[in-house]
């Protein structure tokens, strides 16, 4: 699943009037489509990883649901049995253990087993949960190490451990029915305030040219050599700076080498067969 394949929302990029000299009476309509114009740019030569994501819509379920009893762990909390996924073994104190996928014990958590489900992250922000149909509160819920949908101690019933996330749902039923489980969620870094004052710089660098002054008219010229006796000039070429990933606006090109230094084109992954499966991600069935 790609953490953010593109821009759908420019939550997160806000404008500080304060870094943009464009005139009083710049229609909003001019701010708005080169504000999209910037972000969209700044995403794509930062990585593909700051700001919020389009929602992703994933059901939360085990790779079998009935499994052998072997794969259930009894909390004593709530009695019986309760299916807490895959095991992923550990050493401590030179002893090996097994850790569940799904309410994995800690040495630093005092209190009932906690209650998690993996989310392929970073988690920008949780948009809901539902479970039957229901909406859960988000205040009994939150975001740990920024990829678990953790259960909190909200309710006297979480307190008491009697509350977890489903491990089993049908996946054949559309989401909100009985028997479901969805998450929806955006995946993504915060914009850092560097990346807030770019964003602002560039977008009315845009609106400058747009409006009839040529475009950079205050940028950067990029001159690489002056003779002042002959009043000899030499500017670097505009495209071996679009090339190398610059923008020729120095506070714009700062925050992009200060995020992206390596200028990669998307965040790195790791696959590994001893990660937690990921959740499904349902799609509705209509053209997207």
């Amino acid at each position: 699943m790609p953490l953010a394949p593109e821009v759908c929302s420019l939550d997160g990029w806000e404008l500080d009037p304060a870094c943009m000299k464009i005139p009083d009476d710049t229609d909003p309509e001019v701010i708005d489509r080169w504000h999209r114009v910037a972000v969209e740019l700044l995403f794509a030569l930062t990585g593909r990883r700051l700001g919020p994501s389009c929602p992703v819509t994933v059901r939360p379920c085990r790779k079998r649901c009935a499994d052998e009893y072997g794969s259930f762990l009894y909390q004593g909390f709530n009695p019986g049995l309760l299916s807490t996924g895959g095991w992923i073994p550990y050493m401590r104190g030179g002893q090996m253990f097994n850790a569940s996928l799904c309410g994995c014990r800690g040495e630093c958590h005092c209190g009932p087993e906690l209650c998690e489900v993996y989310l392929p992250g970073p988690v920008y922000d949780i948009l809901s949960v539902d479970i039957d149909g229901e909406v859960v509160d988000p205040a009994t819920y939150g975001i740990l190490d920024g990829n678990s949908l953790v259960r909190s101690s909200a309710t006297p019933e979480d307190a008491a451990g009697g509350t977890c996330w489903p491990s089993c749902q049908d996946m054949s039923l559309v989401p909100g029915s009985p028997n479901t489980f969805t998450v929806v969620y955006r995946t993504g870094l915060p914009v850092p305030a560097m990346g807030t004052a770019a964003v602002s710089e560039l977008t009315a660098h845009y609106i400058r040219g747009c409006n009839g002054c040529g475009c950079g008219a205050t940028a950067n010229k990029n001159l690489s050599r002056l003779s002042r006796q002959g009043v000899d000039l030499q500017f670097v070429d505009p495209q071996e700076v679009l090339a190398d990933g610059r923008t020729g606006i120095p506070i714009v090109d700062t925050f992009i080498n200060s995020v992206n230094p390596n200028r990669l084109a998307s965040a790195s992954r790791v696959l590994s067969p001893d990660a937690p499966k990921p959740p499904r991600i349902w799609y509705s069935g209509q053209a997207l």
